[in-house]
C-alpha cells in the first residue's frame, strides 16, 4: 500500500510529531510512505523514515490581502499539481493535516482513499481567520473527505453540530505515543531543584504561558525551592521574560527553548502544567503523564478533559480570562486556583503519589499500538 501524509512542514508541532509516528508505523509493517511537504519556510525538527516530496507548495488562503478569489484560484492550481503527484506515485491512502492540506488533499482526489485530520477546535479558536476557516467552507469540503479524524470527544460534537459533518465520516482517534521502554535511573548534572514544575508546548498567545507564569508567582511565593520549566520556542519569550523581571522570578524561571528529547526534563518534573485557551490533544501532556508527571491543567474546550476524564487522571483548574492580562493586575481567581493546584501536588507526598500512579495508569491508553488499531479501521475501510 502507498500511503501519502500531506502537512506544511516537520516542524516541531504536535501534529508533526503525530505525522511523523504514523509515518514510522507503517513503514514498520513494509508499507510505502511518502510525505508531501510544503514550503512553510518552517525548519525540520523531526527526523522520518519515508520518503520526502517537496511539493513547494505555500500558505494557500491569501484572502485577507488578495481576496477570496485569488484563494479560490490558488486552491484548485494547487489541488491540481497534488493531483498529479498522487497519480505519480499511484498513492492509495492520504492523510492530511492542518488546513490548507486538509483542504488540497480533499480537492485534489484522484484514485485515493482521503483522511483529513483536524488538529485543533476550530470553532474556538478567534485568531485564525480567512476562507479556510469560516463554518460554510469547512463544512462543503470536509464532508468530501471518506474520513474526518478528530482528537476528542469535544470534537466529535464540533465537527457533527457546527460544522455539520456527517456523523458516519467521523472518528475519534486520539494522539500517540512512545512509552518509555526503560527506567531512567542514570546520574545527571540538575540543577533546577527539588520541586520543577514543566511546560513544554509553543510560546504563543493560544498556551496561555503568560497565565502559567503568574500562577507560578503564586506557587514562587510560598514554595522557596520551586521551579518553573517553559519548554519551548514561541513570539512571547522576550515578553515572558519581561515578565519574569517585573515580577522578580528571574532566578525562578527558566526558557530552554526548544527541545527535541525532553526525557531528561520530564523525568525529573514533579508537575506538568498547561493554560491553553484551546487544546487539540496536546502530547505533551500524554508524554508526560507516560513519565509519571500529575498534570495541573486548565479545563479548556478540546481534549484535555478527554485526557484526564474530567479530573480523574489529574486536576483540572477553571478556564482563565482569554483577554490580554493587566501585568500590574491582582492574580486572577483562575491563576490562583492554578497555583493552589500546582503547590497542593508539589507539597501534599499522598496526593503527589497518587497521580503519579494515575497519570502512568492513564498514559497506557494512548501506546502507539493501541492508537494505530484505529487508524487501521478507517485505512482498510
Amino acid at each position: 500500500m502507498n500511503i501519502a501524509i500531506l502537512i506544511p512542514s516537520l516542524g516541531g508541532g504536535g501534529a508533526e510529531r503525530v505525522a511523523q509516528r504514523i509515518g514510522d508505523y507503517y513503514i514498520s509493517k513494509e508499507e510505502n510512505v511518502f510525505y508531501f511537504l510544503g514550503d512553510f519556510n518552517i525548519k525540520q525538527a523531526y527526523a522520518i523514515k519515508g520518503k520526502i516530496i517537496n511539493t513547494k507548495i505555500k500558505p494557500i488562503d491569501l484572502s485577507n490581502n488578495y481576496g477570496m478569489m485569488f484563494t479560490i484560484y490558488n486552491i484548485f492550481r494547487n489541488a491540481l499539481f497534488l493531483r498529479k503527484l498522487k497519480k505519480k506515485y499511484h498513492i492509495d491512502v492520504s492523510i492530511s493535516f492542518m488546513e490548507d492540506f486538509n483542504y488540497l488533499n480533499v480537492i485534489s482526489r484522484a484514485d485515493d482513499r482521503v483522511i483529513v485530520r483536524v488538529c485543533t477546535v476550530l470553532s474556538e479558536r478567534s485568531d485564525l481567520s480567512g476562507l479556510l476557516y469560516q463554518q460554510k467552507w469547512i463544512k462543503r469540503i470536509y464532508s468530501c473527505a471518506d474520513s474526518v479524524v478528530v482528537m476528542s470527544n469535544f470534537g466529535f460534537h464540533e465537527m457533527r453540530d457546527i460544522y455539520e459533518i456527517p456523523e458516519k465520516k467521523l472518528a475519534i482517534i486520539p494522539n500517540p505515543i512512545s512509552l518509555p521502554a526503560v527506567q531512567y535511573d542514570e546520574e545527571v548534572n540538575w540543577n533546577y531543584g527539588t520541586c520543577p514544575v514543566i511546560f513544554v508546548g509553543r510560546l504563543d498567545p493560544v498556551k496561555q504561558p503568560d497565565r502559567i507564569l503568574r500562577a507560578f508567582r503564586f506557587v514562587a511565593e510560598r514554595n522557596s525551592e520551586a521551579r518553573l520549566l517553559m519548554v519551548g520556542k514561541g513570539r512571547l519569550v522576550g515578553y515572558l521574560k519581561s515578565l519574569c523581571r517585573r515580577y522578580n522570578l528571574e532566578n525562578r524561571v527558566v526558557f530552554t527553548g526548544f527541545k527535541k528529547d525532553t526525557t531528561y526534563l520530564l523525568k525529573k518534573a514533579k508537575v506538568f502544567v498547561m493554560a491553553s485557551k484551546v487544546e487539540g490533544f496536546p502530547n505533551a501532556m500524554i508524554e508526560a503523564m507516560s513519565f509519571g508527571v500529575p498534570v495541573v491543567a486548565v479545563n479548556s474546550p478540546g481534549g484535555i478533559a478527554d485526557i484526564l476524564k474530567d479530573g480523574e487522571y489529574g486536576i483540572l483548574t477553571p478556564p482563565m480570562p482569554k483577554e490580554k492580562i493587566d501585568i500590574n493586575a491582582p492574580l486572577t481567581d483562575g491563576e490562583i486556583a492554578m497555583g493552589k493546584a500546582i503547590l497542593s501536588v508539589l507539597e501534599d507526598k499522598a496526593l503527589y503519589g497518587e497521580l503519579q500512579k494515575k497519570s502512568l495508569m492513564r498514559s497506557k491508553d494512548f501506546e502507539t499500538n493501541k492508537i494505530m488499531k484505529l487508524w487501521n479501521e478507517i485505512i482498510e475501510d
